[in-house]
């Protein structure tokens, strides 16, 4: 199976290339106060509300509402599609696309694998449903977020 890479703060992930529908170097993110604090904001792609994760929240388990300086901040950005979830990655930097095969010290990403660890470390992501179940809570309402992004004078 061949993966691409990514890292955030020192944190690397490995996606399937069959769920990546596309880099962005540099989109534009909405966030608005109302979103579930696990989520880094909303970017709107090809007429589609896509939810944003920061995976270095996810890692750190920073699930706390903090203060937003910008509504808008522009991101580096991966976007991965399994079934009928959408989810957007930040990145810093993009790795090569390898073989999953030749991959060393890189772990599944699991509930329990999450837990165990403190900084960095490098996570094979094997679906968007797995990882949406992992954060809890970020279960993808799209006409909620279209809501959101269409109206934000409504919140």
């Amino acid at each position: 199976m061949r993966v691409i890479g990514f890292s955030r703060y020192g944190i690397d992930v490995y996606l399937p290339i069959e769920i990546v529908e596309g880099i962005y170097p540099e989109e534009t993110v909405y966030r608005y106060p109302e979103l579930s604090d696990r989520l880094f904001g909303l970017v709107f792609l090809n007429g589609e509300v896509i939810p944003v994760v920061d995976i270095r929240s996810v890692v750190a388990q920073e699930f706390v509402f903090a203060s937003i300086d910008s509504y808008v901040n522009r991101c580096s950005l991966v976007v991965a599609e399994s079934q009928n979830c959408a989810m957007a990655f930040v990145y810093d930097s993009l790795k090569d696309i390898v073989d999953r095969e030749n991959l060393e010290g890189v772990s599944n990403l699991t509930r329990e694998g999450i837990k165990n660890i403190t900084e960095g470390g490098a996570f094979f992501v094997e679906n968007v449903e797995l990882l949406e179940d992992i954060i809890s809570g970020v279960k993808t309402d799209r006409n909620r977020f279209q809501e959101i992004f269409l109206c934000p004078e409504k919140y």
